[in-house]
């Protein structure tokens, strides 16, 4: 998914981003799907309210002014919808925390070989990384709420950075195609069929589209690997909901297409994915902390996390990658956070102290089981104080040893002490590096079972 210069438009529903359709209707003026190039959503749930806010890619509709209707339901009944318009989001570009935590066991079991092997391990220290809403009045239509045109109500309207977005509530299919109409664009069968299933059910519609090209077409924008680009234009909607909502569903329309979907959610989450899509379907956790914002990217930042601004956010990917006929289902993902993910982050995030706390380990356990196996009478301070001085590599741990009277280390009858210091050093590093691979192929295994 690419965001380029002339692009972001129309409109969305969750919270911060997504891939490809697949969550709505796009629908050109002749009843065909429009394909979108890509879309974004970001969501983010609090105390039973859902705060969603959609962008979609549609450079070519923005380009040649073509006029294409973006539709896509919401559970919530009209009245208790709110929208706006919104422009930027800082780039998600956080780490999966997975990830992060394989690639600090790689470091640990990185340090721990080289520790033994210098000048590589002094290498490794110095390059170990330390790791209520308001809405200006300007966005209200010329449409007031409740205003009700034939056999469609519609309940709010909003046209801001060159984006007209309404909530209304249709009684059927039939004359929700009339009201389309009126808007430019027409609904095909097929496309009826997909829509009358929310149809006479506490379900409304957004309906956004393109009203004027010249407000999207602005500064370029800065687009990262996911194709979500930074101040970009989208559709925000807070309605309440008992579970995290994200419209599958209607993308079926689509039938064989392909369609990347990638859909972020504030917070740690569990998402129950449906059988259909399980294949293709990855679901991440990510942390990241912000380092620099613009002014509207903070701006869109208070309204989307109710008043306030985080400094950094934990994030649930789902990305589907799987034909649109596959998305046979709405998603609904628990509010509930995932404990085991929150644990996981807080070993990340606190890695140093753990990473400390296991090269010790290691190196003790080594020291230990060689006083055993050459029968040195080394006590429990000396072995910590060895460990301890492993941690700076063997040179430290060689003087450590150095140190120690000679007493402790068993000597026989005409036996150097020197040599059998020297001996002690070697089979302590030795049982130490095995340490280093054992615990690598432990990780490369948990790797493969993923």
């Amino acid at each position: 998914m690419v965001f380029s210069k002339k692009i972001l438009v129309l409109l969305f529903l969750l919270f911060l981003f997504g891939s490809v359709f697949a969550d709505g209707l796009v629908i050109d003026p002749n009843m065909r799907p429009y394909r979108q190039e890509s879309q974004g959503a970001f969501i983010n749930y609090e105390n039973g309210m859902e705060n969603l806010f959609i962008i979609a890619n549609l450079r070519e509709a923005v380009a040649y002014g073509n006029k294409v209707v973006w539709i896509f339901p919401v559970p919530a009944n009209p009245d208790e919808i709110e929208i706006t318009n919104l422009k930027g989001f800082p780039v998600l570009a956080g780490k999966e925390i997975k990830q992060q935590a394989t690639q600090n066991f790689f470091l640990l079991e990185g340090y721990m070989a080289t520790a033994v092997f210098p000048p590589f391990g002094l290498l490794g220290v110095l390059l170990m990384p330390i790791g209520g809403i308001g809405y200006s009045t300007e966005a209200r239509g010329s449409l007031a709420e409740g205003v009700v045109v034939p056999g469609v109500t519609i309940y709010q309207h909003i046209d801001k950075f060159g984006i007209a977005t309404e909530v209304v509530k249709g009684t059927d299919a039939a004359v929700f195609k009339d009201y389309l109409a009126a808007r430019g664009t027409n609904l095909s069968p097929e496309a009826e069929k997909f829509l009358s299933e929310y149809m006479g059910k506490d379900y409304s519609f957004i309906v956004s589209w393109i009203s004027d090209n010249s407000q999207i077409i602005s500064e370029p924008d800065y687009s990262d690997r996911y194709g979500y680009a930074s101040n970009p234009i989208g559709v925000f909607i807070r309605f309440p909901a008992s579970q995290i909502y994200y419209p599958l569903k209607p993308t079926a329309y689509y039938g064989n297409d392909i369609l990347p979907v990638t859909i972020n959610i504030a917070g740690f989450k569990n998402p129950k994915i449906f059988s259909n899509i399980q294949e293709g379907t990855v679901v991440g956790h990510y942390y990241q902390k912000f380092l620099s914002r613009t002014i509207q990217e903070e701006d869109t930042m208070k309204i989307i996390f109710n008043g306030t601004i985080p400094d950094s956010m934990n994030y649930t990917r789902i990305y589907i990658n799987k034909p649109a006929n596959y998305f046979t289902q709405d998603l609904f993902v628990a509010p509930e956070e995932s404990v085991p993910a929150h644990a996981l982050n807080f070993f990340n995030q606190t890695w140093f102290f753990w990473m400390f706390l296991a090269f010790f380990g290691f190196a003790f356990a080594s020291i230990f089981l060689a006083n055993r196996v050459l029968q040195l009478n080394l006590n429990w301070i000396d072995m910590a104080i060895i460990a301890i001085a492993n941690i700076f590599t063997v040179f430290a741990a060689a003087l450590a040893i150095a140190l120690i009277k000679k007493e402790k280390f068993a000597l026989k009858a005409k036996e150097d002490a020197f040599d059998k210091k020297f001996v002690s050093l070697v089979v302590f590093e030795a049982i130490f590096l095995g340490f280093a691979v054992l615990l690598f192929a432990l990780t490369v295994f948990a790797i493969a079972l993923r």
